[in-house]
Parts: C-alpha cells; sequence; structure tokens
C-alpha cells in the first residue's frame, strides 16, 4: 500500500507541476490513495482541494534531524521540488471550519463532513470568505477572568397562560413554597434542532410526555434543549402546556458568542458582536403547582451562544416559620459542542457548579442544586469532570453501581439501547458514528435522588424515555437523535 501510495504520488505530483498550478499547506504534502478523490481543481476555483490525508495533519511540529518541520516518513519525494507555501497556517484553518460550522448549528467536526461540504468550507477559507481568515498573526487573550466574574446573569419573568384573553403574561409568584421532602420529577430532552420538522416534532414530544406524566402533572419540571422558533410555537399553542405549566420564555432568547479561550493558540474578541436571538435554546416548563422566586440566564464563554438557564423555588421547612428561607435551584443547559472545545465545557460546567453553590437567592440560602441537559462529553475523560475540584457535583448516574453491560457478538444488535451504559445517544441519529452518554443529571447539596416509575426504562436512578419514538411528517421521523431522561428529587 505505501508503495503505491508513492507511485501515485510522483505521478500526480509531476501532472500538477507540469500545469503549473501546485498548491500546498505548510510543507505538507501527503497524497494517499483515497485522498486522490479530493486533489484537483474545483470549478470556477483559482486553488486545489485539500487531500484527505492532509485534514488529519493538524498541527505542524519540529521533530526530526535538523529541527525538520515533519517526521520524514510524511515527507514524500516531491518536497524536493520549490513548493508555494499558504500562508494561512491548517491549525487556523480548521478552527475556521469549526467556527463556521458552530455558526451554523451543525456540531459535526471537519473531519466528518462529506467531500463537497469540507471542500466547500476550506476554499471560502483559503480564500477568505469566513470571519477572520486574513488574521495570521495569533491575536492576545486577556487573562481568564474568575468564574465568579463571569456569572452574569439576566433576570426576566416567566410566562403563563391566561385562558380568558388566550395570551401568555408575565408569572407572578401565588403559589406556596414547596415543602421540605416533597418529590420533585425533573425530565430532561434535547429535541434536535437541525432534524426536519421541527415543530411537529416538538407536539410529537409533548403528547408523548403528556402520557407518560399524566393529564395534570403534579410537581414536574420539563427541561427542554435545541428548540427553535419552530419548536417554541408549536409548544406555546399546546393546550397541555397551557393548562400545566410556566414556561421561562416565550420567545427565543436573546444571545450573542462571549469567546474569551485560547484555541489554536488563537482567541476571538467577540465582545462587540451585538445581541440577537439565538437560533436555538433551551426551555423550561415548571408545574403551575410549583412557585418560582427567580428566573434568569447566564452568557458562557462560547462560540455557540450556549448559556445556563436557572429558575429557583422556595423551599419551606414544616419545621420552621411561615416564610420560606431556602431555595431549591434547577439548571439547564446545553453545552459547546464538538471535540475540540473540552476546554469550554469545563469551564462552562464549573460556571453551573459556581451557580448551584450559590450562597443567597433574595435573601434565600440554596439549600440544592440540580442542573440538566446535554453536557455533551465527546471524550471519556470528560466523565470525570464533575468530580474535579472545581466542579464538585454528584451524578445521577452514579448513585448505584451500573450494572455489567451484555457481551454481544459481532454484529449483533444491542436490544437495549446502551441501558447498561447510561447512553442517550446514537441509536437514532443518521450521522452517529458511536453511542454516548451525553445527556446527564448533576446534583449538589441536600438532594435525595429517586427513581421516576413512569420512565420508559430505569437503571439505578436514572430513567430513560422517548427510545423509538418517531413522528409522521409526510415520512417517518425520530422525534430526536437523544433519549430523554428523568429522575425524582427531594430536598432532606
Amino acid at each position: 500500500m505505501a508503495t503505491v501510495a508513492r507511485l501515485y504520488s510522483r505521478i500526480w505530483t509531476a501532472l500538477l507541476a507540469s500545469r503549473g498550478s501546485r498548491f500546498c499547506i505548510s510543507g505538507m504534502d501527503r497524497f494517499t490513495p483515497g485522498g486522490l478523490r479530493r486533489y484537483g481543481e474545483y470549478p470556477n476555483r483559482n486553488v486545489q482541494l485539500l487531500p484527505l490525508g492532509q485534514r488529519y495533519l493538524r498541527y505542524t511540529r519540529p521533530c526530526g534531524k535538523n529541527n525538520e518541520e515533519l517526521n520524514r516518513r510524511w515527507k514524500s519525494w516531491s518536497q524536493r521540488r520549490e513548493q508555494v507555501s499558504s500562508s494561512i497556517e491548517p491549525g487556523h484553518i480548521f478552527a475556521l471550519i469549526a467556527r463556521e460550522l458552530g455558526r451554523r448549528g451543525d456540531f459535526r467536526e471537519p473531519g466528518e463532513l462529506s467531500d463537497p461540504e469540507f471542500n466547500e468550507l476550506y476554499l471560502d477559507a483559503m480564500s477568505g470568505a469566513l470571519d477572520g481568515v486574513g488574521h495570521t498573526t495569533p491575536r492576545v487573550c486577556t487573562p481568564q477572568p474568575s468564574i465568579e466574574e463571569q456569572i452574569n446573569p439576566r433576570f426576566f419573568r416567566p410566562h403563563i397562560y391566561h385562558s380568558q384573553s388566550s395570551t401568555w403574561a408575565a408569572f407572578y409568584n401565588s403559589v406556596e413554597a414547596l415543602r421540605r421532602g416533597n418529590v420533585l420529577k425533573i425530565a430532561s430532552w434535547n429535541l434536535s434542532f437541525s432534524s426536519p420538522g421541527a415543530g411537529a416534532r416538538a407536539v410529537a414530544a409533548l403528547a408523548y410526555l403528556r402520557t407518560m406524566f399524566g393529564q395534570e402533572p403534579h410537581n414536574l419540571v420539563v427541561m427542554l434543549q435545541e428548540l427553535r422558533q419552530e419548536s417554541l410555537e408549536a409548544i406555546l399553542d399546546d393546550k397541555w402546556t397551557q393548562q400545566n405549566f410556566v414556561l421561562s420564555d416565550v420567545k427565543p432568547p436573546d444571545a450573542k458568542p462571549l469567546d474569551c479561550l485560547y484555541e489554536d493558540g488563537e482567541s476571538s474578541d467577540l465582545e462587540d458582536t451585538d445581541w440577537r436571538p439565538s437560533p436555538y435554546f433551551t426551555l423550561m416548563m415548571v408545574s403551575r403547582t410549583l412557585p418560582i422566586s427567580n428566573c434568569f440566564r447566564v452568557p458562557f464563554p462560547s462560540k455557540m451562544w450556549r448559556d445556563a438557564l436557572v429558575v429557583d423555588i422556595p423551599v419551606l421547612d414544616d419545621r420552621g416559620p411561615e416564610q420560606p428561607k431556602e431555595s431549591l435551584r434547577l439548571c439547564t443547559t446545553h453545552l459547546e459542542s464538538l471535540y475540540t472545545r473540552k476546554e469550554y465545557r469545563f469551564r462552562q460546567l464549573a460556571m453551573i457548579s459556581a451557580l448551584l453553590k450559590g450562597a443567597s437567592s433574595q435573601g434565600k440560602r440554596i439549600r440544592g442544586g440540580l442542573v440538566g441537559g446535554d453536557m455533551n462529553p465527546s471524550d471519556p475523560s470528560e466523565h470525570g469532570y464533575h468530580r474535579e475540584p472545581e466542579v464538585g457535583l454528584k451524578d445521577v448516574w452514579e448513585d448505584e453501581p451500573a450494572p455489567t453491560p451484555p457481551v454481544l457478538k459481532p454484529f449483533q444488535k444491542d436490544t437495549t439501547y446502551g441501558r447498561a451504559r447510561g447512553n442517550t445517544w446514537g441509536y437514532q441519529s443518521d450521522k452517529a458514528r458511536t453511542r454516548k452518554r451525553l445527556d446527564k443529571f448533576l446534583y449538589t447539596g441536600s438532594i435525595e435522588t429517586l427513581a421516576v416509575d413512569e420512565a420508559q426504562d430505569v437503571t439505578g436512578k436514572l430513567g430513560r424515555f422517548g427510545i423509538g419514538l418517531k413522528t409522521n411528517i409526510g415520512m417517518d421521523v425520530w422525534v430526536s437523535d437523544h433519549f430523554g431522561i428523568t429522575v425524582g428529587i427531594r430536598i432532606v
């Protein structure tokens, strides 16, 4: 295979050199038979397409004799020829492509794109079409502020439906406090904003939740992620929602990217970006039987408009005074996507931890806190982030020992859909290459976790639902590429 690769390399290098159209990136010159289909002229373009093999050589480091750029085994015969190199580093190109994917709400890695998609974005990056391509000198990032300094809450009123006027209006708490010892049921579900038929899928999701928790659910909080305008409109028009829930939002929240972390040695100053409605967002639906004392969002350092949505619920001690002195803090989030954004996810999780452990809320001590949502752990090491000193949260999945996963024969299907691993993603997506536990509940403080009997399946304290759920929009489509998760909690 290596001999064939060298032969192809020589033939194509000679051919392209004879045409006077050679293009190279930072001295990298690797060709493989599989990569040749990417190398050739793109219609109406003046540059060559990036070979497949070059996609994954993201960084160049000094190594080998004479401090050479690349290890010898990657050098081809053609490198002895004079080459014209681009002034744009490959790492910067990947960062630009990843940023554009994030702006579009596409959570794939650059290496996961199809040939036409990657080549189009690559050529745009090379021609300067993507934002910031002209900056070949690394920009300087200001020192990282502390976690507490980055928490800037944006308060707003939740809304309740008034049947007399058929409108959603600002909610002013008129319900008694949650009593310590009462059980609260929490459900979290990512509804996949990029799948077709967002409105119809939201309607199907609500119908499923109604069947699961009943026509008149009591002490239920539903946390949703990846909603779009179309999804939100369907939720606002839903009768079950109108009759039973207070909503955190009735329009897409304003957001902007707040980027102050390094990536590939660079950072982007996006502080001057205008606030605008987020293309996808989170939502909390809180039972009318529950009081709400606070509702706010905390923007994250993020390239994808991510934030934490927080609701405070007053808690009353039966043995104490009539006025509640404590609060339960609930949060939902959708942490940064893509494998390359691990540092963002850790920083965002540390900010959530600081919120859940806050000293007080409107003079009420925070008795306990829980966050549910899509934590996007792309690397196995991220499943331990909650145990790091900067975070210090408990994972509901770990409250009881997980069962031993079944031993499957080659090509044998797991009919439990990864139940023993707590998987929530990878079974209902055409893009999935692996199965993952992306969705989690993390908590802190005086909280006891309980299994929810209504769940489709339960492992330890964690329940899953929405497995195999489809809706009809001209064709069968999954309601979401994620399974939902649920847990019961009570303040002790």
